[in-house]
């Protein structure tokens, strides 16, 4: 292998340079030294000083599977990364520049070429007109012309068939993995052509897929629905019933005692009760199945329910839009490993024989300095990343709508790609229409769509790459990881199931630092999933968590609404900081249905408040939330009345009713914890007028006695119960197992949620009152133990009543965290009642 001397490679550019134009990766932006020099040190590979020995190595790779057995001696073979450039070798092969053009398109740190005998007979088999070739169930190549047919490649498919040459491109940025691909790549080619020979025409199978599809889609639609869930609400109200009633008799006899009968007003206070006793009662039903229920429902597919993945008989497979919001996350340490694990299950979904891009709105990129701004659009630019990209707040009378600005930015970037969708639609294309026309047709749309856009309102959107939507959307947030082959399912289950319009994958949590504060709120994250699952396979009606979620595209465009303010077409609800309830609410009248999937296996990937300060927000934000949807801001009771009209149309809609019953008794555990202040009513009733609350009142409880209930109900019971179902369920190893987290993250936990009240009750406030909430951000330095409790300097002040914790007020076991509008009906968090 002595052919590798200093002399035998050079870092090329990806063209001559008199043919150096506008349209490769580094001219797409204007970048100075600094920004290159960034973008170097982040995603150089590590062999960029010493790419002739890699070149080597390569060499001798392939060389010992013999797969350059074909090769003249005078093309170009192999190509890699060097900073942002390219080694080739040889360094006089002819026509060189065609590889590393390719290469750059590809923007990849490897790739080389496959010269077979055998792969060239397979070339030569492969039908004319074919554009893919199907090797396995699971591994499909795509078919160019030649080196320079690679404009609409599929670049994360990691290999291509070159028809006129006869051989086979493979690309990547690891070489064990691309390694292993290429030679599964061969045994394939290999088992195919020995077939070939083997198999008659009258040997091969027959079948009608049309049909088993047809089956397969019947057995979908008849999937049972479960009763347990209705079971347990049942029993929950009449365990609220029996509450009532004994108030009620506390009422009655102490009107007959005293012969005054004004008591009964306190009648008018039993809905209130009702309202707020429902998640207790719902416990103590809870405590009792979790010991002797059935969990075979949780090793059943259900209508709202997912545990095994569908069928695999889809052919065509549709395109899949990784859609992604963004702000102003770090790039290198949020955004760019989220990338990394979507281009993965791309690549996957791409040999399957599907097609998938990533489309991030990033709503930060204006609004950053010049030098990170360039880094973002070099770096989305460099993996082939579509975005979209609004004014700043105020910029010339621009205005972000919505509370939180997540759906204004998702819908600001969906309206771009439905103007682009329909300048598309009308472009007039030949019969000797071309990828490349098709390319240049899509640019000059876009700057026409843009363009239009920045003369009707004066606000410049920035927009660039493929910003096309698919008929599937997977909505992910910028801290995700997803697993390797999730695609697939998606689109057979979409396909088998026409009726749903929603599946939420099951999460697990992405650790990053493990100090104390991360562990215990992973537990408690780890929890809720639990409780979600459990509840949904019980017949509940499926969460919608906004993240980590399928979504089809023309389920989305049929609740979607013009808005004549703007211009603009809206999918997500912008007046609502739970715009992922709203729109499951939206889909569930149109006739569609949401479905929770376990069968990933908790591969999904979310990562968690690494600070107190970020978890009190986070609470915040969705008690905010919860308020938003339920009652109006005071201001306009006058004119609306109290309730929303969204909580209105929710309570008269097909919903399931006891789907409405645990959605309103969720709601009720936040009005439930931020009615501290009533504590300090009570300590004065109770020092001021305890003989009049005694024998007036009849059915007033002081509090003491809610706080033993509470005590034993969830510090005692609840972390046994909890332990039991999830060894009956098999998620712990052991019992003992289980019930020491249980009690070990008790205490932290109980310390943090008995500070959440006061927190609460100003977010139920600034709602009603129109106040304004903060978001919280997802960076933050590493911590040791205990660190996650100090919250950013400027914001201590604001957790001082962390201090004061309200120690009935905990959770144990598994419990709600309060996830955007999750559906947890079946959670430990605690209702202590001043």
């Amino acid at each position: 292998m002595g052919l590798f001397k200093k002399s035998t490679t050079t870092v090329v550019h990806a063209r001559p340079i008199e043919e150096t134009a506008a349209d490769g990766v580094l001219e797409l932006v204007n970048v100075d030294d600094k920004v290159r020099d960034a973008m170097m040190n982040l995603f150089s590979p590590s062999w960029s000083q010493r790419s002739d020995e890699m070149l080597e190595f390569i060499y001798e790779a392939c060389s010992d599977h013999d797969w350059f057995e074909l090769w003249e001696g005078t093309t170009p073979l192999i190509a890699v990364r060097v900073n942002l450039e390219h080694a080739v070798f040889p360094l006089h092969a002819n026509n060189k520049y065609a590889l590393t053009r390719t290469l750059e398109r590809l923007n990849t740190n490897i790739c080389f070429i496959m010269s077979t005998e055998s792969v060239a007979d397979f070339v030569r088999q492969l039908h004319p007109s074919a554009f893919v070739a199907n090797l396995s169930t699971e591994i499909n190549i795509q078919v160019r012309r030649d080196l320079t047919d690679f404009q609409h490649a599929k670049v994360h498919q990691s290999a291509a068939i070159l028809r006129q040459t006869g051989q086979i491109l493979f690309w990547g940025d690891d070489l064990e993995d691309l390694m292993k691909f290429a030679t599964l790549v061969e045994d394939l080619i290999a088992q195919f052509l020995w077939r070939r020979k083997q198999t008659t025409a009258h040997d091969l199978p027959h079948g009608n897929h049309d049909e088993a599809v047809s089956l397969a889609i019947q057995e979908e639609l008849d999937r049972p629905v479960q009763m347990l869930l209705p079971v347990m609400v049942f029993l929950t109200i009449m365990v609220n019933f029996i509450i009532i009633a004994l108030a009620m008799r506390a009422i009655v006899f102490a009107s007959i005692r005293t012969n005054n009968y004004l008591r009964f007003i306190f009648v008018l206070y039993f809905p209130f009760l009702f309202f707020l006793t429902s998640f207790f009662s719902l416990m103590l039903v809870v405590i009792v199945i979790n010991c002797v229920g059935p969990v075979q429902q949780l090793y059943q597919n259900s209508k709202f329910y997912s545990c095994y993945p569908p069928k695999r008989m889809l052919r065509v497979l549709p395109h899949i839009t990784v859609q992604c919001p963004v702000y102003k996350e770090d790039l290198g340490q949020v955004i760019v490993p989220t990338v990394q694990s979507i281009k993965l299950a791309i690549a996957t979904y791409e040999r399957q024989g599907g097609s998938a891009s990533i489309f991030i709105n990033d709503d930060g990129l204006q609004l950053l300095n010049p030098a990170q701004r360039e880094m973002r659009k070099m770096y989305y630019a460099m993996n082939d990343i579509g975005w979209v990209a609004r004014p700043g707040h105020g910029k010339n009378g621009f205005i972000r709508a919505g509370r939180f600005k997540k759906a204004s930015n998702m819908n600001f970037a969906m309206d771009i790609s439905q103007k682009l969708h329909e300048k598309l639609c009308d472009v007039e294309r030949s019969s000797d229409w071309t990828e490349h026309d098709e390319a240049d047709a899509y640019q000059a749309c876009l700057n026409n769509v843009l363009a239009h856009e920045f003369s009707r309102t004066g606000h410049e959107p920035w927009a660039a790459g493929n910003i096309s939507m698919g008929e599937l959307i997977l909505l992910v947030d910028s801290d995700t990881r997803v697993p390797l082959d999730c695609f697939l399912d998606a689109a057979n289950e979409f396909h088998l199931s026409p009726n749903v319009a929603i599946i939420q994958h099951n999460s697990g949590v992405m650790q990053v630092v493990h100090d104390f504060f991360e562990n215990a709120i992973t537990y408690f994250t780890q929890s809720i999933y639990f409780s979600l699952q459990y509840a949904t396979s019980a017949g509940d009606t499926a969460a919608f968590v906004g993240h980590n979620a399928f979504l089809r595209w023309s389920a989305l465009q049929e609740v979607a609404w013009f808005d004549d303010t703007d211009g603009k077409t809206k999918y997500w609800s912008e007046s609502h900081v739970s715009e992922d309830f709203e729109m499951s609410l939206k889909l569930q009248t149109q006739g569609y249905i949401s479905r929770y999937a376990t069968y990933s296996n908790e591969a999904f990937q979310e990562g968690v408040s690494l600070t107190c300060y970020d978890e009190m927000l986070r609470w915040s934000k969705y008690a905010y939330g919860c308020s938003e949807l339920v009652f109006n801001p005071f201001s306009q009771w006058h004119r609306k009345g109290p309730f929303t009209d969204i909580f209105i149309h929710f309570l008269r809609s097909d919903l399931n009713s006891f789907s409405k019953f645990t959605m309103i008794g969720y709601i009720g555990t936040y009005y439930a914890i931020a009615l501290r202040p009533l504590l300090v009513v009570n300590y004065l009733v109770m020092g001021w007028y305890r003989y009049f609350v005694e024998q007036g009142f009849a059915f007033y409880n002081e509090g003491f006695g809610v706080f033993l209930s509470v005590i034993f109900v969830f510090n005692l019971i609840g972390p046994v119960s909890a332990a039991i179902i999830k060894y009956r369920a098999a998620k712990n190893e052991t019992f003992w197992r289980g019930l020491y987290d249980n009690f070990k993250w008790s205490l932290p936990l109980m310390i943090f949620l008995g500070g959440l009240s006061m927190h609460l009750s100003y977010a139920l406030i600034a709602h009603l009152c129109d106040l304004v909430r903060l978001f919280c951000s997802l960076n933050v330095a590493n911590s040791r133990t205990f660190n996650g409790v100090r919250p950013p300097r400027q914001s201590r002040k604001a957790t001082s009543s962390q201090n004061f914790p309200r120690f009935g007020q905990r959770t144990s076991g598994y419990g709600p965290r309060a996830l955007s509008w999750h559906l947890c009906r079946f959670t430990l968090l605690s209702l202590l009642l001043p």
